[in-house]
C-alpha cells in the first residue's frame, strides 16, 4: 500500500472538516431564527424546509465552478469556494427577515463545489492502494465537523442570555450573530494553511484552454454523452434512484426533526438551540461511531442487500419515532402530559435510528 501524501492529505482533512460545520451549524437556531420573523408557527416548518430545500437545489450547479477548475487550476477555485461557503453564514447571522436568510443559504449551495473538489484532488494524488483509507479519513473528518457544527450553533446563539453579556447591543440586535463569526474565523485560518501548504494538483500543462478545439487523436466524449451512458447501465441508474430517495428523506427528516422539537406544545416540546445542539451532538457521534465500527463489521458479515434493506426499514422507525415525540407533546395548556424523560428518550431513539439509516448512504 503506498503512503498517503500528507501534504495533500492534511489541508483536504481541515476543509472537510469546515465543510461539516459550515453546513450544520445553523441547524439547532433555523427554526428559532425564523420565528423571530414573525413567521405564525403553523407555517414554521414549510419556510425551514424552502430555506433547506434551497440549499441542496443550489448546490445541483455547484458543478459548474469544478469545469471552470479545469481551466484555472483547481487552487484558486477551491479556496474561494471554501472563503465564500463559510462566510455567506455571516450575513445570515445579520439578516433581519426571513428573504435576508433565504437568499444567503441558498447563496451558500452555490459556493458548495469545495466540497466536491476535495474529493477530485484526492483522487487526483491516490491511487487504488491507498484511496479508499484516504477517503475513509476525509469522512471522518466530515463527521467531526458534523458533530462539532450543531454543538457551536447551539451554544453559541443568544449569548445575550448570559447576564455579563446582556447589555451588549450587537448581541441584543444581531443575536444569530455569534456562530457565523466563529464559523467564519475558523473558515480564514484553514484557508490559509491550505493555501500555504496545499500543491496545485492540476499543472497548466494538463489544463484546458479557453476556446480551444480538440484537432488531433480521438475524440473526447461529452459530459451529457456520459451521463447518458450511466444512465443506461441499468445498475449505476437502480444506484442513483436509490441515493436521491435515500437523500430527499434524510433532508426532510433534517428539516422535521428541527421543526417538531423548536415548535412550542402542542405541536413539540419546544427545547432550545442549545439542547437541539446537544442532540444533534449526540447523534454525530454516534454516526461517527457507526461509520467507524458498525459499518465495517457490517460489511465483513451481511451482504450489501441486506445491509442496505435494514437501513431503509430503519427510516420507517426513524420517523414514527419522530411522530411519537409530536404525539407526546400535543397536551394542552393546563394538562398533565408525559414526563420529559419520555420525550427524551424518543427524541434521542429518533436521532439514532436516522444515523443508522444514514449508512445506507455510505
Amino acid at each position: 500500500m503506498a503512503p498517503i501524501p500528507h501534504r495533500f492529505l492534511v489541508p483536504l482533512i481541515l476543509c472537510r472538516f469546515a465543510l461539516g460545520i459550515s453546513w450544520t451549524v445553523i441547524h439547532p437556531y433555523v427554526s428559532d431564527q425564523v420565528a423571530s420573523f414573525g413567521v405564525p408557527a403553523a407555517s414554521l416548518g414549510f419556510w425551514v424546509g424552502i430555506i433547506e430545500s434551497c440549499l441542496q437545489l443550489a448546490e445541483i450547479f455547484a458543478p459548474i465552478l469544478c469545469y471552470i477548475s479545469d481551466y484555472t487550476g483547481r487552487k484558486p477555485i477551491f479556496i474561494l469556494s471554501m472563503l465564500l461557503y463559510g462566510w455567506v453564514l455571516i450575513p445570515i447571522g445579520f439578516s433581519t427577515s426571513l428573504f435576508g436568510v433565504f437568499f444567503w443559504r441558498t447563496m451558500q449551495g452555490f459556493c458548495s463545489v469545495y466540497a466536491i473538489l476535495t474529493k477530485a484532488i484526492m483522487a487526483e494524488v491516490t491511487d487504488h492502494s491507498n484511496r479508499g483509507r484516504a477517503f475513509g479519513i476525509m469522512f471522518l473528518a466530515f463527521a467531526v465537523g458534523y458533530v462539532v457544527g450543531p454543538w457551536v450553533g447551539g451554544h453559541m446563539v443568544k449569548l445575550n442570555r448570559f447576564e455579563a453579556l446582556s447589555d451588549v447591543g450587537v448581541l441584543n440586535r444581531y443575536p444569530y450573530l455569534p456562530p457565523s463569526l466563529v464559523v467564519g474565523f475558523c473558515i480564514l485560518i484553514i484557508a490559509t494553511i491550505v493555501f500555504i501548504y496545499l500543491p496545485e494538483t492540476l499543472p497548466k500543462e494538463k489544463r484546458k484552454t479557453w476556446g480551444s478545439k480538440q484537432t488531433t487523436g480521438p475524440k473526447e466524449t461529452s459530459m451529457k454523452e456520459e451521463w447518458i451512458k450511466l444512465w443506461h447501465y441499468r445498475p449505476c441508474r437502480n444506484m442513483l434512484i436509490l441515493e436521491f430517495l435515500t437523500c430527499a428523506v434524510g433532508f426532510s427528516w433534517d428539516v422535521s426533526f428541527i421543526v417538531v422539537c423548536a415548535s412550542p406544545r402542542p405541536i413539540g416540546p419546544g427545547l432550545m438551540p442549545p439542547e437541539i445542539g446537544n442532540v444533534l451532538l449526540v447523534g454525530a457521534i454516534a454516526s461517527g461511531f457507526g461509520a467507524i465500527t458498525l459499518f465495517p463489521w457490517m460489511e465483513r458479515n451481511l451482504s450489501r442487500s441486506a445491509i442496505l434493506s435494514s437501513t431503509c426499514t430503519a427510516w420507517t422507525i426513524t420517523f414514527l419515532t419522530l411522530g411519537m415525540v409530536s404525539w407526546l407533546s400535543n397536551v394542552e395548556e393546563g394538562q398533565e402530559g408525559p414526563s420529559a424523560v419520555v420525550i427524551w428518550f424518543w427524541i434521542i431513539l429518533s436521532n439514532l435510528c436516522k444515523r443508522y439509516a444514514d449508512l445506507g448512504v455510505t
